[in-house]
């Protein structure tokens, strides 16, 4: 059995966007023997990881622990692709090196695509009813949560998928929304769909438009029929 514990087996910052605000994550070394252990020295990880303030030198005595933070700080630029990173921060005793894995990635945020952003019905027979569809994106690299989703709800148009908030779009993935017309009145209408997610896009709007027509008359129906006969 190991004399010394690391808490947590390993640090795992996650995926976090490029050029991000520093985030710190604790970590310790337990002693879990039943002898003394002397720490010798600690070597901090590479960058962009950093321990701010080590484990000093001295004895750790059976049970004890010393904690410290990890600090991990996005890089400024990674592509348009994952940057993984992976270190480890070791305590060096008497007894052995022990060692805690730490890794985190950097990539670009979310980036909400809607195709197409209009949706045009044309013209609509009234008591006739058409749908189309739109694709709500992410070309980011983070996953998007949409954070304002408000579908049409006048002038005959209706969604007939539900996109609510805190939906979740993986990155370079798409959902399909469909929403249907059926005019009520003649004559030109339009809505809307209001959208925003959690990049800096800001509110995105899915314009429809679509044209009440009268409805073509029924073919005529011919009741004449020709019997043949004498006479």
């Amino acid at each position: 059995t190991q004399p010394i514990s690391a808490s947590p087996s390993t640090v795992n910052f996650g995926n976090l966007t490029i050029g991000g605000p520093r985030v710190s994550l604790p970590a310790s070394f337990t002693n879990v023997s039943g002898s003394s252990v002397t720490i010798t020295g600690f070597s901090s990880p590479a960058l962009p990881f950093y321990v701010p303030n080590p484990p000093a030198n001295g004895t750790l005595g059976p049970g004890a622990t010393v904690h410290f933070t990890v600090d991990f700080t996005p890089p400024g630029s990674s592509g348009n692709f994952d940057h993984v990173f992976g270190a480890v921060a070791t305590l060096e005793t008497n007894a052995g090196n022990f060692g805690v894995p730490l890794s985190g990635s950097a990539a670009p945020s979310a980036l909400i695509n809607i195709v197409p952003t209009a949706l045009s019905f044309g013209n609509v027979p009234l008591g006739s009813s058409a749908t189309l569809n739109f694709d709500v994106g992410d070309e980011g690299a983070q996953t998007l949560t949409i954070t304002q989703s408000t579908p049409p709800t006048t002038n005959g148009f209706t969604a007939t998928s539900s996109l609510p908030v805190n939906t979740q779009v993986d990155a370079n993935t798409s959902v399909q929304e469909s929403v249907q017309f059926t005019p009520a009145s003649l004559g030109p209408v339009s809505a809307t769909w209001l959208l925003e997610g959690n990049d800096t896009s800001g509110l995105q709007t899915v314009t429809m438009t679509g044209t009440g027509i009268t409805a073509s008359p029924p073919p005529p129906t011919d009741n004449y029929s020709y019997t043949p006969g004498g006479g």
